[in-house]
C-alpha cells in the first residue's frame, strides 16, 4: 500500500482527504502493512481489508456534513451532523476491568469474539444498576460491586450465541 501524496483531491474536501491519508500513511509505515498491523504486533489499523475497503470508500463519499463512526476497525455508522463536527469518530479496545488483559484479547479473539458489542455485553452483565429499586449506590459502592462481578466472570464462558442475544454477534 502506498499512500497519496501531492495536491489531487480523491475525497469532497480536503478534511476527509487529510483523514483519507493518516490512514494510509498508518498503513503504509506500519508494522506489517500487509495484515493492517500497525505496531505493537496487534494493532490494526482495520479489522480486515474489507472494512478498510469499506472506511476508504466512505472517506472518498463523506460529505462535509457527515459523520463517518469506526468501532473496533469496521465502520459501523455514517450519519448526518454540521460542517463543524468530526468527520470521523473511532471507539477502540473495549475491554472491561480484569479482562482487559493481552491473554483475554487474544482468547477472545481467537473464538471470533471480535464484536465491538463486547465491551457492553460485560458491562450489562456486571451492571447492579438495572436490578435496583430506589436510591442507586454511591458511585464507590458501584464500582466495587462492578469490579467484583467482574473478577468473577470467566471469559471461556462467554458464548456467541450470549453476543447474539444482546445484538451483537461476530459476522461470520
Amino acid at each position: 500500500m502506498e499512500a497519496a501524496r501531492g495536491t489531487r483531491l480523491r475525497c469532497h474536501g480536503w478534511r476527509q482527504e487529510g483523514l483519507l491519508r493518516m490512514l494510509e500513511n498508518t498503513v503504509e509505515n506500519g508494522e506489517r502493512p500487509g495484515d493492517l498491523i500497525i505496531y505493537g504486533g496487534t494493532a490494526q489499523a482495520a479489522r480486515d481489508w474489507r472494512c478498510f475497503d469499506t472506511i476508504v470508500a466512505a472517506l472518498k463519499d463523506l460529505g462535509d456534513d457527515e459523520t463517518l463512526l469506526v468501532q473496533s476497525g469496521k465502520p459501523v455508522a455514517r450519519f448526518p451532523t454540521t460542517r463543524g463536527s468530526p468527520r470521523v469518530l473511532t471507539a477502540n479496545s473495549h475491554l472491561v476491568g480484569r479482562f482487559a488483559t493481552w491473554d483475554t484479547f487474544y482468547e477472545l479473539k481467537e473464538r471470533g469474539l471480535t464484536s465491538p458489542y463486547l465491551r457492553a455485553f460485560v458491562v450489562a452483565r456486571i451492571n447492579p444498576l438495572r436490578f435496583i429499586k430506589g436510591q442507586p449506590p454511591s458511585y464507590d459502592e458501584l464500582l466495587e460491586t462492578m469490579t467484583k462481578r467482574a473478577r468473577g466472570m470467566d471469559p471461556a464462558r462467554i458464548k456467541s450465541e450470549d453476543l447474539a442475544r444482546s445484538g451483537g454477534a461476530p459476522e461470520e
